[in-house]
């Protein structure tokens, strides 16, 4: 009788053992974008409350942006990288293609901050939770992309 012995490494990236049963260890991309979208929903919430609390009036165009909508934006951005990491799963290098497109995307996303009717300060402080919610996601999905 021959058993076959599976590597952590192995069993983690799906591979099949003796009986032909799937071993799938690795959480799916949709779980990782949940748990990463939701981390990352409430860093950007956290250091917009950080900078309400200093004083800094979060305002664009003379409207304040409320905390919710920190954590609202954000999670439309999780789900936009799982949308974008269900697409690259189906090229020839999806952690590749991910990457690429999410850090081109966030690049892009950052434009409107840069030229939004407020202050310098803000602006880059709007950016920065951009780049900081892109820090927590988009390298969690990627790792659980194949390439």
């Amino acid at each position: 009788m021959t058993t076959t012995t599976l590597l952590p490494e192995a069993a983690s990236a799906g591979t099949t053992g003796t009986t032909g049963a799937a071993v799938d260890r690795a959480p799916r991309v949709w779980t990782a974008a949940a748990t990463s979208g939701a981390i990352a929903a409430a860093a950007t919430t956290l250091a917009a409350a950080i900078v309400d609390a200093f004083g800094a009036d979060v305002a664009v165009g003379g409207e304040q942006i409320p905390l919710s909508g920190f954590a609202m934006l954000t999670a439309i951005g999780a789900v936009l990288g799982l949308g974008i990491a269900k697409i690259a799963q189906r090229t020839s290098r999806p952690r590749r293609t991910f990457v690429a497109t999410t850090v081109i995307l966030t690049a892009a996303s950052i434009v409107p901050d840069l030229v939004a009717d407020t202050t310098w300060g803000i602006r880059l402080f709007l950016a920065a939770t951009h780049v900081l919610a892109a820090v927590i996601i988009v390298p969690t999905v990627a790792g659980r992309l194949a390439d």
